[in-house]
């Protein structure tokens, strides 16, 4: 048998001394098991007892593999390893205790394999003879024994094992120019302190490294991948099998290597089974090892790349979730992430283990100058250009062609994604460039500056309300530099500001500080123009981290007055979802500098007086709740320390009066409390106040303070104290006293009114805990009875206000409320009926009336009130006394009043009440609102009309068209009185239930009145009411005395309204094409037509055709998923020519596309379109149907949704579906090329989604 040329990693006789070694009894398993796994096709089972465990009894190994290896044997074995000796001898002796323990059948299935790492020592008895002794023997299915030699030569086949045990487990020095993937990764992520985890290389990149791993393990598939450097490269595919499932890493890293020089390549390269990972020298071999094996390609920034997979860049958030998995905090994690620019090239230089190496750019470093400078930049606007030709002081063209060099170098510190560049390490790039900033590129700058904050106050135009819709970036595009400029220009001033010392960047002549502070000093009108500022709203918070005194200083400015220039930057202007406000950076910003100590009142009392002239809008993001997040007790968002945040917001609501209160409860302590955190400096570092760590006692301290401010600032006004009251069972005990004497003060002093109104409420408080006194959150016994007192005391003296609260809430806490067998609404309604009995025996009808005045549900006291024993003269004293009433609500009440009335008294109380009412004079809404109430019958309606013509009227123009419960006769009188007052909709919900009662002529003229009901509505309004339109229409259908064209034409109608298809219409579209061209002649003009306009009438029903076009999803001759040929054949051809009749060839081609667009799959190949529509489309040869079909296919995508940073994975699916079916229909040659076309547009749109990803990942 030839042995293939290996390199030899370790020797028998080194394996022989090995074995004298205590590791080696436990190592040994573990050492055959990683050559298994390098040489095995398919591993089925494999269990090696390794350590203590191989001291147990039983098989010391049992494998079951496919191999065609001479040293694993195929199917199942069962394997013996020892290391105390090698011969005939050791070996008889495994044979015989291994074969007496296992039956017959069993080693007829099995082979034998003795392992020893010492070499066969019988010199008169050969290994060969003694095997060939026991395979006669016919004991086993087979016998193999591996000693020294053959253990030596099976190592020298596997490298990639040999390697990682001849460093680890032997201590020898390894071969050179070759490393396993454990001693590459050791080498490669010591590079960086800390040390590098799997993760970082994979973040944002898992995909990929399943790709890689699944071409790895079938030994084909793309493995040539681009990155920063060739290193990260390799680094990344180490990194992938490492972080494998067991089962896919150990067979990947039993047979990689990385290979490090041309001559380690061409001595591997005859070596079997190996994955290759050539670095360094090695790359020149590529094509060498790829005839061998799988083989890795990897490329540098600065490398001529063939079709390279580009390693996905991870998005901040990515890398900073890594960087937390490595031991950083959440906030140092996405820090870093964000410094390094996600490149691990620069973060080798900001976080190494030794010294960093200078960037090669930093020789040519004047050329970039500009880039740093201007930070970020689109090339196609025209404004960004003259910024960057105003730095370089040269053309546009030339400056970027100056650049372009860069972006092929290993580490480059600019990046372009399509049109936009980036410096991609902003501070990378300022510490190695900031010293060669000199006075000429300062003076630059500042004019740049300038510039740009002049064009952002013309430029800056809030939309309208009848200004086309366009997307603000484009909006904004045409008149303004790009917000990507405006915010690197600022990042670069937030560097000049916080990081010169670390840079050694130098302002001539002045501190790098105040030249900033004089920058923004010299800005044109942003002490008295709130217009900079809301054109600034996105840059604003770098702007105020940058320079936070002068920033200070002009808000102040515009906050002066009574009238504060500033005051319209909350303005809010019609947007697509939300309104546009350009307020938010504003606050951004004062909430980056409330986190310094420093300027931290100033920053609060900015957002205070931001606040007391805040009219309030739609956001949520307002100054009042910046406050509440900087000073909330449990997470305050500065770094200020307790004592001094506290005495700031004592002094904020003084100076501040309007926005005290507000302020103050919203910090009061709640249960399940919930705050969002503020925007924090991007590079400006505030240390806690005397490193002050926030404890439970200083919280407690807070939450005290806060609530002596809300004592002293709730006066007392009642409201106020109700809210305190709420608040209170969160209260710490001293608060919670002080809060219960002061309360007991202001019950004493206050007026009865306000008294009964804070008494209320403290008495529901107290009530709600005792109900639920069993649970955690309850108030303790002592709390209650402290309260309890206060209610005792301050207990109204009249009895109504004594037993209002139980009408105030719909489920007041009444005792039994939640006994196991109570019915909660009875218990409810029990203690109502004895608080009403109370108060009517005590003062009668008045008293009655008298709380149906004073509480917040006057139709609950009137339901209880009418379950007592009243007198037929009391009940119209209280009837009389609700409708003589101002409170409107009350009319409800008198309502049930009346209908009870009628059920008891019957003749004798209509015409009494209706005495009442007429002699009171109310108007004839007020009384058709009332008798609403009584239930509908012919008698009430009757009842109704003795009232005169205009209570008549108003009772069925006003009412609400609840479905009847009435015989037929009086059904139908019901839709004529409806009708007569013009209410068609409201006839057809009162008639919903029982439509088969109403003849279908009456149905129809009620759908018909609908439509011109609807259109004498205002606006967008529905008097759809409470019936079901659909449902109405698809019972007509049903009826014989219907014809198709009918309930097309009702569907037609209503159309807009219609939550499903319209079957009757699309029934006619697919038999009919006259129809489906009527249609097309509603909305689309003949060629030579001229324009004219259209009326009202004529736009709606061009509306609804295509709306109805549109929702044609079905094809004609289709059933289920099959197409008849024919048939859908000849609609398109006499469509086809009715178009050319009509002179609208064109755009109906591109309807019958848009209707073959949802054909069904073919059931053969199971590919798009079904033949059917495939033989159309080659018969009809028609470049207009084909793009109809496109654009469907396109628009039949609907709505989706991505994650953050994902690119165009979405879209390269369904490229590749479309692919699929181009490649199955190949014999009709137009449906390939129109699937190609739809292919190559995914891919289009998925490389324009890559772009959007790349760029949005700079911003986070």
């Amino acid at each position: 048998m030839r042995m293939e040329r290996y390199v030899k990693w370790i020797s028998a006789l080194e394996l022989g001394q090995w074995a004298d070694t205590l590791q080696a009894k436990d190592k040994m398993p573990e050492l055959v098991a990683d050559l298994i796994w390098a040489t095995a096709s398919r591993v089925r089972r494999l269990r090696f007892l390794q350590g203590d465990m191989g001291q147990v009894r039983g098989f010391d190994g049992y494998l079951d593999v496919d191999s065609n290896s001479s040293f694993v044997p195929d199917g199942k074995s069962i394997w013996e390893f020892g290391t105390n000796g090698a011969g005939k001898t050791k070996a008889q002796g495994d044979y015989d205790k291994r074969t007496a323990e296992v039956d017959a059948a069993t080693r007829a299935q099995h082979t034998l394999v003795i392992v020893s790492p010492r070499t066969w020592d019988t010199p008169k008895g050969k290994v060969e003879d003694w095997l060939n002794e026991k395979n006669n023997q016919g004991d086993w299915k087979r016998v193999v024994y591996l000693d020294g030699s053959l253990l030596e030569d099976w190592l020298g086949q596997s490298p990639a094992v040999a390697s990682q045990w001849a460093r680890y487990q032997f201590r020898r020095a390894p071969q050179q120019g070759v490393l396993s993937t454990e001693e590459f990764w050791q080498s490669f992520s010591s590079r960086f302190d800390p040390a590098l985890s799997e993760g970082v290389l994979l973040a944002g990149r898992e995909s990929q490294a399943e790709d890689l791993l699944r071409n790895l393990a079938q030994g084909s598939g793309r493995l040539a991948f681009a990155a920063d450097t060739a290193d990260e490269v390799i680094a990344f595919a180490v990194a992938a099998i490492r972080k494998a499932p067991e089962s896919v890493r150990k067979p990947l890293e039993a047979r990689t290597l990385v290979v490090e020089t041309a001559d380690a390549a061409r001595q591997l390269v005859n070596t079997c089974n190996l994955i290759y990972l050539p670095r360094n020298a090695a790359r020149s071999c590529v094509g060498l090892l790829k005839t061998s094996g799988p083989t890795v390609i990897s490329a540098g920034a600065d490398d001529k790349k063939n079709d390279h997979v580009e390693l996905t860049r991870p998005t901040s958030a990515q890398l900073g979730k890594a960087f937390t998995g490595m031991g950083m905090s959440e906030s140092e994690g996405y820090g870093t992430a964000r410094k390094c620019g996600r490149s691990l090239a620069v973060l080798a230089r900001q976080k190494p283990s030794g010294t960093a190496e200078l960037p090669a750019w930093v020789g040519d470093a004047d050329a970039l100058i500009p880039a740093m400078l201007a930070g970020a930049w689109v090339c196609d606007i025209e404004h960004d250009q003259q910024v960057l030709s105003s730095f370089s002081q040269k053309p546009y063209d030339e400056t970027e062609d100056e650049l372009l060099r860069f972006l092929v170098m290993q580490d480059s510190p600019i990046e372009r994604i399509d049109n936009l560049w980036v410096t991609k390490a902003p501070v990378d790039a300022f510490l190695h460039l900031a010293p060669r900033v000199g006075r000429r590129h300062l003076d630059l700058f500042k004019a740049a500056l300038t510039t740009v904050f002049e064009t952002a106050v013309t430029s800056h135009k809030p939309p309208t309300a009848d200004e086309p819709f366009v997307l603000r970036n484009k909006r904004d595009l045409e008149t303004s530099h790009s917000e990507q400029l405006r915010n690197g220009l600022m990042t670069t001033l937030l560097h000049m500001a916080v990081l010169h010392k670390h840079a050694g960047f130098i302002v001539p002549g002045g501190d790098p500080q105040a030249f900033v502070d004089g920058l923004v000093r010299s800005i044109h009108g942003l002490s008295t123009n709130h217009t900079l500022m809301a054109s600034l709203n996105q840059n604003l918070a770098l702007l105020a981290e940058a320079s936070p005194g002068p920033f200070l200083e002009a808000l102040e400015r515009q906050l002066e007055g009574d009238s504060p220039s500033i005051q319209h930057i909350f303005d809010e202007y019609p947007g697509m979802l939300t309104p546009v406000t350009y307020h938010c950076g504003l606050l951004w910003a004062l909430e980056v500098i409330a986190w310094d100590a420093f300027y931290f009142q100033r920053a609060v009392l900015c957002l205070a007086k931001l606040a007391s002239i805040d009219p309030g809008g739609k956001l949520s993001n307002r100054p009042i709740n910046s406050l509440r997040a900087i000073f909330l007790s449990w997470v305050p968002s500065t770094s200020v320390g307790t004592k001094r945040r506290l005495a700031v917001l004592q002094s904020t609501v003084k100076a501040v009066p309007s926005i005290a209160w507000p302020l103050l409860t919203s910090l009061l302590p709640r249960s399940g409390d919930t705050s969002s955190p503020t925007e924090k400096p991007k590079f400006r570092e505030y240390e806690q106040d005397h490193a002050e760590t926030l404890t439970y006692g200083l919280v407690w301290e807070s939450e005290a303070k806060i609530i002596a401010l809300a004592i002293d600032e709730a006066g007392s006004i009642a409201e106020r104290w109700i809210s305190l009251i709420n608040a209170m069972q969160n209260f710490q005990d001293d608060p919670f006293e002080s809060a219960a004497e002061r309360l007991g003060e202001v019950l004493s002093a206050v007026d009865t009114d306000d008294r009964t109104q804070i008494w209320k409420a403290l008495n529901l408080e107290v009530k709600h805990h005792q109900k639920y006194s069993s649970t955690d959150w309850a108030m303790p016994n002592e709390r209650i009875e402290r309260l309890a007192a206060l209610i005792d005391r301050y207990a109204p003296k009249a009895l109504v206000e004594n037993h209002t609260w139980l009408f105030d809430d719909w489920m007041p806490p009444v005792d039994g409320l939640d006994d196991d067998d109570a019915d909660p609404t009875r218990v409810v309604e029990d203690a109502r009926l004895q608080a009403m009995k109370a108060v009517y025996e005590a003062l009668g009808v008045q008293g009655v009336l008298q709380i149906t005045s004073r509480v917040k549900i006057p139709q609950s006291v009137v339901y209880s009130a009418l379950r007592l024993e009243i007198s037929y003269d009391e009940r119209l004293a209280l009837f009389t006394g609700l409708l003589s009433s101002a409170v409107r609500e009350l009319d409800f009440a008198a309502g049930a009043v009346m209908s009870d009335g009628i059920t008891r008294f019957a003749d004798r109380w209509k015409e009494a009440a209706r005495s009442t009412v007429l002699g009171i004079g109310l108007s004839s809404d007020r009384i058709a609102r009332m008798i609403e109430r009584i239930p509908e019958n012919m008698q009430t309606w009757l009842y109704i009309e003795s009232f005169g013509d205009e209570v008549t009227q108003a009772y069925w123009s006003l009412k609400t068209p609840y479905p009847l419960e009435v015989s037929t006769d009086e059904l139908l009188h019901a839709v004529c009185k409806y009708r007569e007052v013009g209410r068609p909709v409201a006839a057809l919900s009162a008639v919903s239930r029982r439509l088969g009662e109403i003849p279908t002529e009456d149905v129809v003229a009620l759908l018909i009145e609908g439509v011109e009901e609807q259109n004498a509505l205002p606006g967008d309004r529905m008097a759809t009411d409470f019936f079901d339109i659909e449902k109405v229409i698809s019972e007509l259908a049903y009826r014989p005395d219907t014809t198709l064209e009918q309930i097309a034409s009702l569907e037609f109608t209503y159309l807009p309204m219609l939550r499903n298809d319209p079957k009757a219409l699309h029934k006619m579209l697919l038999e009919q094409p006259s129809f489906f061209m009527e249609m097309v002649c509603q909305v689309f003009r003949a060629k030579d037509e001229k324009t004219a306009e259209a009326s009202a009438l004529q736009k709606s029903r061009a509306t609804n055709a295509y709306r109805l076009l549109k929702s044609l999803k079905s094809l004609p001759g289709q059933s289920d998923q099959d197409v008849d040929q024919d048939a859908l054949l000849a609609w398109c051809l006499e469509i086809q020519r009715l178009a050319t009749e009509r002179n609208r060839q064109d755009i109906t081609d591109q309807l019958i596309g848009q209707v073959l667009a949802h054909a069904p799959l073919s059931s053969k190949d199971r590919a798009w379109p079904h033949e059917a529509v495939r033989h159309v489309i080659e018969t009809l040869a028609s470049p207009q149907v084909e793009l109809g079909i496109r654009i469907e296919r396109f628009n039949m995508r609907g709505v989706f949704c991505k994650a953050m940073g994902e690119g165009g994975d979405q879209e390269r699916s369904l490229a590749h579906q479309a692919r699929e079916w181009a490649d199955a229909s190949l014999d009709s040659v137009r449906t390939n090329a129109l699937l190609e076309l739809i292919a190559q547009a995914w891919l289009e749109d998925a490389e324009r989604a890559d772009t959007m990803a790349r760029q949005d990942a700079l911003r986070h």
